[in-house]
């Protein structure tokens, strides 16, 4: 039950509001039902939302009716952290991202349109593979890859046959895909009313961070909670997921489609120096499509931004490399300070070959863990402990000696005939024994954690047993490493350890959960996996015509647009010191190709000086 409003309780913690600028404090403060937050690199959206939550819960709005909802877990921690530091813990609620939000209400609303509590949720690599496998037995020669790009943009059709077998063996298996977890909560909160009137008398007040990147079922979940108090901050300037299907004008169009929406813009950057901000504003200034912004900051700076010449990539790297080693060995200055970014994934191999040869501690943060072959195995297994019902994560689990592929063939079509998951018509075997006692002891909480139970899954299948006996130490060291990963994981949530619990966790993660490896590193990241994130120094490498912006951009208003967004986000990355670098020449498709510089820098400083030596040269925007 809600308390009524009581200005005495805020106004009595000023002390929390006292440092915010007069923007700051009216989108903390402001009464109004709708409002949108165009909010600048760097102006204390986090910040922001943070205290305008703390704000709530000190006038007496309960926590069980609010709803935060972003796009990362980095994200939802880091304003959970902020707002418990006021206020306490505040198991109540709700901060979650899209994904979770949605899987959550499947859990409790999923049987409605036919599935059970504990279905399985499907990464693009688990997507790619099974779309590989329909398109076989259609006898369809496709690039699953592409299917599946095509699938997260919309651009499919549902009538397509492909398509529809692609769904069906998702219900089949009891599970869903990224997309297909937010369309079917969608669908039970639009078609069904005791669901929609469920949340929506629940959640009185709405917040939603990085809206300008919201996708079309994203942007419909918003509308179908229609909450009384909707709160939504971004920055259009920094839009950059067109690719995965993000619709730049749902923020633009809000406050025409919205009357009573009010804009507040937060232009004050607390992160970076005035160079920094300046080249920032010169060069979003080129783009057209965007609303009305335009970054300020208070902090001059004493250094300039640097724009570095090389011949080579291999030569860029070096002058990265150079630097950070001259700056290493300076008392103040860490290696976490630090980072690279670049716009495609194969640029890091020569910067990382760059750090390793001088001894320079690096992480080149990505996903890929999450992508061995071992350790998808072993998630395979906890999987099917969890949903027995899911054919394509057993199939991957089969010992191949066992089960040929004519063997599963027939396995296959038994189990469609008979209408029941494959797990049921396997014969009996030391292998299906295994699994069903691990249900049963699962089942009756044997294993109070998600670690105890994988690491009795590596005793009883002994992975790691014959990883050490075949000579694959990598191996074997990987799955250490995921055992420290659910340890971590058990360390950091409190409230529940569980198969379940872990697997949402591991289904939505995203590449910055990678960064806590490893803390006292440079870290080399694409300029994707660095949005939200910031370091004193920045490197950005590879600025040239056809790299970045890509070459398909060029024939694109609105992709070149995007692509200058993206070079936004990379350059307000860097607090205190950035440097822009480009090549000369690259080898691009096993040829070497001559370079210009790119579009960008001369859009931010004109025309690029030129180089004093071949090796490389470097030149600064002025202050």
């Amino acid at each position: 039950m809600r308390r009524p409003y009581n200005h005495i309780s805020w106004k009595a913690n000023m002390k929390l509001i006292e440092n915010l600028n007069e923007a700051q404090r009216r989108a903390v403060e402001s009464r109004a039902q709708v409002i949108l937050v165009n909010a600048g690199a760097g102006s204390g959206k986090t910040a922001v939302l943070s205290l305008r939550l703390v704000r709530l819960l000190k006038e007496g709005i309960s926590p069980w009716n609010m709803l935060a909802l972003t796009f990362t877990r980095h994200a939802a921690g880091e304003m959970r952290r902020r707002i418990e530091a006021e206020v306490g813990e505040q198991r109540k609620l709700s901060l979650l991202t899209f994904h979770a939000f949605a899987a959550s209400l499947l859990e409790r609303w999923g049987e409605i349109l036919g599935y059970r509590k504990n279905f399985s949720i499907y990464d693009q690599s688990d997507q790619v593979e099974l779309l590989r496998e329909i398109l076989d037995e259609l006898g369809i020669k496709r690039d699953p890859a592409d299917v599946v790009r095509a699938f997260q943009t919309g651009r499919f059709f549902q009538s397509d046959p492909l398509f529809r077998e692609y769904q069906r063996r998702l219900k089949e298996g009891n599970a869903f895909d990224y997309r297909g977890l937010l369309q079917s909560a969608n669908l039970l909160l639009r078609e069904h009313p005791a669901v929609r009137e469920s949340y929506q008398s629940r959640f009185s007040h709405l917040l939603v961070d990085e809206v300008q990147d919201t996708d079309s079922d994203q942007w419909e979940m918003i509308n179908l909670l229609r909450p009384s108090h909707l709160f939504m901050a971004g920055d259009d300037y920094q839009s950059i997921y067109r690719f995965r299907g993000a619709n730049i004008d749902h923020i633009l169009s809000f406050p025409k489609m919205v009357p009573e929406v009010e804009v507040i813009r937060l232009e004050q950057n607390y992160r970076s120096t005035g160079p920094i901000v300046e080249a920032a504003n010169r060069l979003i200034a080129h783009n057209r499509y965007q609303l009305e912004k335009r970054l300020r900051t208070d902090w001059a700076g004493s250094v300039a931004v640097s724009v570095m010449q090389a011949d080579t990539p291999e030569k860029e790297a070096e002058a990265v490399a150079t630097i950070i080693k001259r700056d290493y060995g300076k008392a103040e200055c860490r290696p976490s300070e630090m980072a690279i970014l670049y716009r495609t994934h194969a640029q890091a191999i020569p910067l990382a070959r760059a750090l390793q040869l001088r001894k320079i501690p690096y992480q080149v943060v990505t996903s890929s863990f999450w992508e061995k072959e071992e350790v998808r195995h072993l998630l395979s297994f906890l999987i099917i402990l969890h949903n027995p019902g899911d054919d394509y994560h057993l199939k991957k689990i089969l010992p191949k000696e066992r089960y040929s592929p004519e063997v599963l063939s027939s396995l296959n079509l038994e189990a469609a005939r008979a209408e029941r998951p494959l797990f049921d018509l396997l014969p009996s075997s030391w292998f299906k024994e295994h699994l069903l006692d691990l249900q049963e002891k699962l089942s009756k909480g044997a294993y109070p954690t998600v670690l105890d139970l994988a690491k009795e899954v590596d005793r009883r299948f002994q992975f790691s047993e014959r990883y050490r006996k075949e000579g694959y130490p990598l191996k074997e060291a990987h799955l250490l490493k995921l055992f420290e990963k659910m340890g971590r994981w058990q360390g950091e949530n409190q409230e529940d350890h569980s198969l379940s619990a872990f697997l949402r966790w591991q289904f939505t993660r995203s590449v910055q959960d990678e960064l806590r490896d490893e803390e006292d590193s440079v870290k080399l990241l694409t300029i994707h996996a660095a949005k939200g994130l910031e370091w004193p120094t920045v490197f950005l490498c590879g600025l040239e015509q056809g790299l970045f912006p890509l070459r398909p951009a060029l024939s694109s208003e609105e992709e070149l647009e995007e692509e200058r967004r993206l070079m936004y986000v990379a350059i307000t990355r860097a607090k205190e010191r950035l440097y822009l670098l480009w090549s000369k020449e690259r080898t691009r498709f096993g040829r070497p190709v001559r370079n210009r510089p790119s579009q960008f820098l001369t859009e931010m400083i004109g025309t690029i000086p030129s180089p004093q030596s071949g090796s490389g040269s470097a030149s600064h925007l002025a202050d």
